[in-house]
């Protein structure tokens, strides 16, 4: 296993992601962020990469509990890496 930091470097990379983390572990949710999440109609995650630009906002204490909590619908929008075919399930 290779540890691989940076969203460039995510991107790039041949490997398969096996894990995601944030430094700190556990930073402080921007409120302006959570009160946004709790007014929302509709919660938009995407487009982009899984791995840079939707799993790293749920990985902050506070976000995912407001997403969870929030009556909001749901869009997720995933944008595929160049040249390859991304298929994904609800559990990859």
């Amino acid at each position: 296993m290779v540890t691989v930091r940076g969203q460039h470097a995510v991107a790039v990379t041949s490997g398969q992601v096996e894990r995601v983390r944030l430094k700190p572990a556990a930073p402080t949710p921007c409120v302006e962020a959570v009160t946004a999440i709790e007014a929302a109609d509709w919660l938009l995650f995407g487009p982009g990469s899984w791995y840079t630009s939707v799993i790293p906002h749920l990985l902050v204490p506070g976000i995912a509990e407001a997403i969870t909590a929030s009556t909001a619908r749901r869009l997720v929008t995933l944008k595929p890496r160049h040249g390859k075919r991304n298929v994904r399930t609800v559990a990859r």
